[in-house]
């Protein structure tokens, strides 16, 4: 049997949980991984069906490995609550885990920024695996970003994943603060100059902006680089700082 698990990890997602797990029909198990959510995301993962899980770490990659872990199928598909699967992809994952080929597999993911979809800025170039055999994927000791480590060959998706980060300012700014934060705990250790602090993301900027064709995004690629600069400005103080 290729049964599929699907993994959804939450904080807070109550505006994004349902539309997410109504693309996961095709999925034989649901597992929602969730941190103590203040929201009513549980009881909405609850009523659609799905496995909830309570974990007493809010980091993403952790809870991850925990839903694998839990899984009671031979394949996995990882998936965020702001991430969607539309009818063609899920027939496609339906249809690769039919073969012993690949370990795992690669899809590219179309992203949204304030409700406009980004075709610059090197988000075009997305891409993350996210559909893999249980026994053959885990994720690194990381809080946030942490890349998937696939044991075995890779193969590719043609259908991508949607991905709608950053419905709104305030949306933005939590995250930011987050990942942010996480990512300023993993990088513990670490020295940061002031160089860095002011060079980083000045050229986090350029290359979004410019280089990456951000500017053909108008208004959207715009914004979305100063914000990425702002994100990468904010890493480096709380590293400085010894946050």
């Amino acid at each position: 049997m290729n049964n599929i698990t699907a993994i959804v990890v939450t904080y807070n997602e109550e505006k994004n949980i349902k539309e997410c797990l109504g693309g996961l029909k095709f999925a034989d198990e649901i597992i929602v991984v969730d941190s103590h959510s203040e929201d009513r995301t549980r009881q909405i993962a609850t009523a659609a069906g799905a496995k909830v899980i309570k974990s007493n770490v809010n980091y993403p990659e952790y809870n991850k490995n925990i839903g694998i872990d839990k899984a009671e199928n031979k394949w996995v598909f990882i998936i965020d609550a702001d991430e969607r699967v539309s009818p063609p992809l899920a027939s496609e994952i339906k249809e690769k885990v039919k073969s012993d080929k690949y370990a795992g597999y690669r899809l590219y993911r179309k992203n949204f920024f304030l409700s406009k979809e980004i075709k610059h800025c090197g988000w075009e170039k997305d891409s993350v695996v996210r559909l893999f055999k249980k026994e053959k994927g885990r994720y690194p000791d990381k809080r946030v970003h942490g890349v998937l480590v696939l044991e075995g060959r890779e193969g590719r998706l043609k259908e991508k994943l949607g991905h709608y980060s950053y419905r709104n300012v305030s949306d933005y700014f939590e995250k930011v603060n987050r990942y942010t934060l996480w990512n300023a705990r993993d990088s513990k250790g670490k020295k940061v100059t002031g160089g860095k602090l002011f060079f980083n993301p000045l050229f986090r900027f350029i290359k979004m902006y410019f280089l990456r064709l951000g500017f053909l995004d108008g208004i959207h690629g715009f914004v979305l680089s100063v914000t990425a600069s702002f994100s990468v400005f904010i890493k480096y103080l709380r590293i400085y700082l010894d946050e």
